[in-house]
């Protein structure tokens, strides 16, 4: 397994900004650390600030706060199109997590 899982990051990424419920989920059990690349810790970031100043991060939210160029949240954005399989793909990223010494 390499230390990263950058499908289930990305996954994890959209469902967040797809589903309100999921931010409740799994906010308060991630950080930037779980995720290895810097563009998906830059817009962990984002719509973690977002969702902690009561502003629900949506796409359009996400972008108007990013300096991720917007085609590049839309290409993260579309990576699923529902919230609900959110838990297989936060189990896959605390494990790659892990491997490269990142708490869940």
């Amino acid at each position: 397994m390499t230390p990263h899982n950058p499908d289930s990051e990305r996954v994890i990424l959209a469902c967040l900004m797809q589903d309100s419920e999921v931010c409740d989920i799994l906010i308060p059990k991630l950080t930037e650390e779980h995720f290895f690349t810097s563009l998906h810790q830059a817009l962990f970031r984002t719509i973690r600030n977002l969702y902690e100043s009561g502003k629900q991060p949506d796409l359009l939210t996400v972008r108007e706060n990013s300096k991720i160029p917007a085609g590049e949240i839309s290409e993260i954005y579309n990576r699923t199109t529902t919230g609900a399989v959110y838990a297989q793909y936060y189990n896959n990223l605390k494990e790659a997590a892990s491997c490269f010494g990142k708490r869940d």
